[in-house]
């Protein structure tokens, strides 16, 4: 009897130290341990905040099709796909109606961040990721996106071969509105005030604690490395991270692109680059900690994602694309109904949820008190906007 139970407090102790071990790397990962549970196979409270030409659109197809796959409750705006466009005042954010007896799961769309609004909407062991992109390629590319895509005057009426540089050399004399795209765009989007732009010392300050409230962010120039380390962190399968790059913008190849102009940009948005600079060493950090299946996990994602690229590019699928088990994945595959919806546009793809949305309206009813509820709880001045 005393050789069992010693046999049984040696067993208890090996899994405490498995236990305490695990803790450990999640902490060095970055994660917040008490929002994990070491036997929930998968996490389904998600917010993503969606950094405008961050590679956002690729990752929100990921939740779209993971949320539909696992019918969860989303966070839809009433109209188009923005919840917030001109502050962060969470009592702002405009929803589609929510099912009776329903609450929100996960977040996708586009809103200025503000933390109050994403700990008041969704659980409270949510996950929280955002993304980042080298700034001056950030800025082009919304540059380009808007003088293309929509009326705004202050950029569609630059002329010349080269409208940047001409915006660049004088930004001021174009960039008036506060809720501007194209100066210091993605600290906006991640809720700093753009009348606060100069307190460089407050956004510092405003940075750490962004880095404490988010548990990934993605750095769209190490994108497959920072999908896998999503990947792990969220528990989730290769088949939901499998994608199809979206929303990407082809620049006329008469753009030119200069040292002056990079430096000008430096000098005019240094909130981005430092905001930049701050996730890719975080990322690169959180890297650092895996184990060395983690290289050869993301060399198997870029094959995979060759594979159902060149699949998806046929002109007629008769046969879903087989991928076979690894020691990474289970064996599973790829239809033509998933290249499909990995390459349907933002719009589309935000219409059917909304379809889809009206049906459960009619079946349970709208739990408008529920929304009303979250909303009035809400205590929320412009110093709490920088209470992350």
């Amino acid at each position: 009897m005393q050789r069992l139970q010693r046999i049984f407090v040696r067993m208890a102790i090996i899994v405490a130290g498995i236990i305490v071990m695990f803790i450990a790397s999640s902490s060095l990962f970055g994660m917040d341990v008490t929002k994990m549970s070491i036997f929930k196979r998968e996490v389904r409270h998600i917010g993503f905040l969606k950094v405008h030409k961050a590679a956002s659109t690729t990752i929100e197809n990921m939740m779209i099709r993971f949320s539909q796959s696992r019918k969860l409750t989303a966070v839809l705006p009433k109209d188009g796909h923005h919840l917030s466009v001109k502050n962060a005042h969470p009592k702002s954010w405009k929803f589609f109606p929510i099912p009776t007896n329903h609450t929100f799961d996960i977040l996708f769309n586009h809103v200025i961040f503000s933390a109050v609004g994403f700990r008041t909407y969704l659980p409270s062991d949510s996950v929280y990721i955002a993304s980042v992109r080298e700034p001056f390629q950030q800025m082009i590319s919304a540059f380009y996106y808007i003088r293309r895509v929509f009326p705004q005057a202050y950029i569609k009426n630059i002329s010349g071969p080269n409208p940047h540089r001409v915006y660049l050399r004088d930004p001021k004399r174009y960039d008036e509105d506060m809720t501007s795209f194209t100066h210091n765009g993605m600290a906006r989007d991640f809720g700093y005030p753009p009348a606060l732009n100069d307190n460089m010392a407050l956004f510092q300050e405003y940075m750490e604690r962004l880095g404490t409230f988010f548990d990934l962010v993605i750095v769209m120039e190490k994108f497959d490395e920072s999908i896998i380390l999503m990947r792990r962190l969220l528990r989730w399968s290769i088949k939901d991270i499998v994608y199809i790059k979206a929303n990407v913008s082809k620049l006329n190849s008469s753009i030119e692109i200069t040292d002056q102009d990079r430096q000008l940009h430096r000098q005019w948005a240094p909130l981005d680059y430092a905001l930049y600079d701050f996730f890719l060493k975080k990322l690169e950090n959180q890297i650092s900690t895996q184990f060395s299946d983690f290289t050869r996990e993301v060399k198997y994602f870029k094959q995979v994602l060759k594979r159902v690229e060149e699949f998806c590019q046929q002109k007629t699928i008769i046969q879903p694309l087989i991928i076979d088990v690894s020691e990474f994945s289970d064996q599973f595959q790829i239809t033509d109904l998933d290249c499909v919806v990995m390459t349907t546009k933002e719009s589309t793809l935000m219409n059917n949820l909304k379809e889809d949305r009206r049906k459960e309206l009619i079946q349970y009813g709208e739990d408008a008190i529920y929304i009303k509820k979250k909303r009035e709880s809400i205590i929320w001045t412009p110093a709490l906007q920088l209470d992350v």
